[in-house]
């Protein structure tokens, strides 16, 4: 059926209309948009960046596809520092436009100053495929080709981009770090000056130029350097640190506080300054001055917010946590929420995280982020809190938002190495932890909290070297120097571990010099001096001490001269709780068990609240096989003192009696209490693994046990490796659980696990040797159980079976377990 004409006339004209005013309209969205990205730009020009971002964002409003708009505002929020939606934007312009360079680049540039790597890469890839002879895609992608190995082709693109553009950080800065790498500190220094004439005021420069006089001990160039950089950048903390250690260490702490003070007068309005005078009063001189600087600023200041949350923090650390959550209570109270009390709300966040109101944390930390979702200090408590939680990957994103803020900051770093080591990526933690070291300039904390890393892992030349760096600026710091003592030691150095036990004297530790000493005698075979050494060691009432001479007398047999030094020392201290607990014990050791048990019960009744006495009974009961003995004795010491090493004994007392759940329990409160142990995680662990069937339980077990994946104590690579069998990764399993079953050759339950997984990937033969294994433990020190001995024959019967056979036992297994 036809229109009418003149209808159909009308009706075409109409449509014709409609279409003119919607190509009219739409012309005028696009026109006004680009009157509002002409304007900003104009706004930038004149330098008014606030006016600019209001522009762009209507731009986006009216045209969110606006390419070189996208790119103003991802600039400008890259400038005024707001890292992570500066990143979100040239996210939002690449993935709109892959062939912009300049994007691309950029996004590179931006990703690799936050860490960010794997996006830098991508992002660098796709700018040098672009645009191949851009110096600065050049010098991004020599950086990431440097951190990831390819060094000599690094350097030489890096060369050519210094030699064109000496104004390129990066390039520089990877030149810096290959002479540092090669030992060549002088080169480094050359490099770094040779950079700082075309970029003089750039911070990355001056740190890698401080750290250049470090390694060659230029302490006059450091004092000198730290002394420019201080007024360079007046604001930054770390320099200001640095600035404090080094004239600390050159005795001049006048100097110091005449600097930090200075600092103070340069930025009256600025509360970091004063606080950091602050902190240096509270190390020098202790709580007393603190408080009274404290309570100086409190009075002089117009805004006292920063000073009296500072204040109630100072309470807290000595004892008065009550009186400071109620003043920081008081000082948010009905308060909006700003930059000053969402720092408060993260101080009550802490205090009440210490004191274990986990759902009071929660509570302050999710108020701080909704206020600013980017504070950092927020999201260092809540990526704490995941790692307690066993959720290191809400931890590493947390902090990768935090780094868009602050990305020198070495806490930051710290915490992302927790969180890595949590998850068992020990490689990219030791990243982290050197990079913490980095951004603290070489504090002492971030050092001998990597050097301890590196240590676990048998590096003492790379942890030597991080003592080393950090002893040129804190030279009388005991801890530094303890840890070197014992790195020496470890390399059976001998000369240099009396050096540094005689550094130790020197700063002020005679007791830690003491013990490396005696490590260094017993390691050159004086066993003579060695026992003199420790009776002098045990003499001044150091309980270790005293602990490892009794050890060593009874070890030898001699229980006349174990006895003859005791009787010596109580007859001094005859009240001595630690004193009568060795008597106790030695009773036990030379035969005298009812001795020693009437002992431990007179120390249970004079110190009711003391877990040790508890301790000892616990022990020589069950070692006696009394079990409802000491089962009894464990209880009471358990309702007087909740002792956390008595609630371990009762763990293991429960699964020795095959109580799995009360076990579980157990693990379950004091893995509360502290989820970084790493026995109780393994243990908890493999019961859950091991005790529980449901799924819920097994990725609960794989969630604790991820950070055993790096381990080499055989125990923890069992237990990891039983977890992923019984996850179905059988072929992954064994990388773990063959080491553990060499190492504990004698443990049938390990060699049953290991059968399981040689099974499970068709390796037969293997398997049968394993399962024959666990039988020939039958009778012995590791005896298998009568499940696993069960366990084993029945699996050796389903290997030898017909093929036919085996098809209908597991056809019989499946339907078992559909069931």
């Amino acid at each position: 059926m036809s229109l009418r004409a003149p209808f159909a006339r009308a009706f075409l004209v109409s449509l014709a209309l409609l279409a003119a005013t919607a190509l009219s309209a739409c012309d005028s969205k696009a026109e006004r948009a680009e009157k509002h990205y002409q304007r900003a730009v104009a706004y930038l020009a004149e330098g008014e960046p606030d006016r600019a971002t209001i522009e762009l964002r209507n731009v986006f409003r009216l045209d969110p596809t606006h390419r070189a708009a996208r790119l103003a505002y991802a600039r400008l929020l890259r400038d005024k520092g707001d890292l992570e939606q500066a990143l979100h934007h040239y996210g939002v312009l690449v993935d709109q436009d892959r062939n912009n360079a300049e994007a691309q680049r950029e996004l590179a540039e931006l990703a690799l100053s936050v860490q960010d790597f794997n996006l830098a890469a991508a992002a660098s890839r796709r700018a040098f495929e672009l645009a191949p002879q851009d110096p600065a895609v050049r010098a991004v992608k020599a950086a990431l080709d440097y951190r990831s190995g390819d060094r000599q082709a690094a350097v030489a693109m890096a060369k050519g981009v210094a030699a064109e553009t000496p104004g390129s950080i990066i390039a520089q800065m990877v030149l810096i770090a290959d002479r540092m790498s090669a030992e060549d500190a002088q080169g480094a220094l050359a490099q770094a000056d040779a950079a700082l004439a075309a970029s003089p005021t750039d911070q990355g420069l001056h740190f890698a130029r401080m750290a250049a006089l470090e390694r060659l001990g230029d302490e006059a160039g450091m004092g000198e350097e730290l002394a420019r950089m201080a007024e360079l950048f007046p604001e930054d903390e770390a320099v200001a640190r640095a600035q404090v250690r080094w004239l600390l260490a050159q005795g001049d702490a006048a100097g110091a506080e005449a600097a930090l003070r200075a600092r103070v007068v340069r930025a009256p309005g600025d509360a970091a300054p004063a606080l950091t005078m602050v902190q240096f009063l509270y190390e020098r001189e202790g709580s007393e001055a603190a408080a009274a600087e404290l309570d100086r600023l409190i009075a002089a200041a117009p805004d006292p917010l920063p000073y009296q949350r500072v204040r109630a923090g100072l309470d807290f650390a000595q004892g008065r946590q009550a009186e400071a959550i109620a003043a920081l209570r008081a000082l948010i109270e009905g308060k909006p929420s700003l930059d000053a009390t969402q720092d408060v709300q993260v101080e009550l966040a802490g205090m009440l995280a210490v004191t274990g109101d986990a759902a009071g944390r929660d509570r302050m930390i999710a108020a701080t982020l909704e206020g600013d979702p980017r504070h950092v200090g927020a999201l260092k408590l809540r990526a704490r809190a995941a790692i307690a939680a066993d959720q290191p990957e809400r931890a590493i994103q947390d902090m990768r938002a935090a780094l868009t803020q602050a990305p020198r900051d070495p806490e930051i770093m710290t915490i992302m190495a927790e969180a890595h080591l949590r998850e068992g990526a020990r490689a990219l933690a030791g990243e982290r932890l050197a990079l913490a070291v980095e951004t603290a300039s070489q504090a002492p904390a971030e050092s001998a909290r990597y050097a301890r890393f590196l240590l676990e892992d048998g590096k003492t030349h790379p942890a030597e070297a991080v003592l080393a760096d950090a002893l040129r600026t804190a030279p009388q710091d005991t801890e530094l120097l303890t840890l070197l003592g014992e790195t020496q030691l470890r390399r059976q150095d001998w000369v240099r571990a009396g050096q540094a036990a005689q550094l130790l004297r020197e700063a002020g530790d005679p007791v830690a010099a003491d013990w490396i000493d005696l490590a260094r005698l017993e390691g050159e075979g004086k066993g003579a001096e060695s026992l003199a050494r420790l009776q002098a060691l045990a003499a001044t009432g150091d309980e270790a001490a005293t602990a490892q001479l009794m050890e060593t007398y009874v070890a030898a047999g001699d229980f006349a001269g174990a006895q003859a030094w005791l009787d010596g020392r109580l007859t001094a201290e005859p009240q001595s709780l630690v004193l009568r607990m060795m008597q106790a014990g030695l009773y036990a050791a030379e035969g005298a068990p009812d001795r020693a048990e009437a002992l431990y019960r007179v120390l249970i009744a004079e110190t009711p609240a003391a877990a040790q006495p508890y301790r000892g009974l616990v022990a020589l009961l069950a070692g006696q096989g009394d079990v409802t003995g000491a089962e009894a004795a464990l209880t009471a010491g358990l309702a007087a003192t909740e002792d956390e090493d008595l609630l371990f004994l009762q763990a293991g007392l429960l699964e020795s009696r095959g109580n799995h759940n009360g076990a579980i329990a157990v693990y379950e409160t004091l893995y509360a209490r502290d989820s970084g142990n790493a026995v109780v995680a393994n243990n908890l662990a493999s019961l859950l693994a091991t005790q529980r069937a449901d799924p819920g339980s097994l990725e609960r077990a794989y969630a604790i046990a991820r950070r055993l994946r790096g381990s080499q104590v055989p125990q923890f690579q069992d237990t990891y490796g039983w977890i992923l069998q019984r996850r179905g990764d059988s072929a992954q399993a064994i990388v773990f659980l063959a080491p553990a079953a060499e190492s504990l050759r004698d443990n049938a339950l390990v060699q049953l696990h290991l059968g399981e997984a040689l099974l499970a990937t068709g390796r037969k033969a293997e398997a049968r040797s394993q399962f024959e294994r666990v039988l020939a433990l039958a009778g012995t020190r590791g005896a298998a159980s009568a499940a696993q001995t069960e366990a084993a024959r029945g699996r050796i019967a389903e290997i030898d079976a017909p093929p036919a056979a085996q098809d209908g036992e597991r056809d019989a297994a499946a339907a078992q377990t559909e069931g």
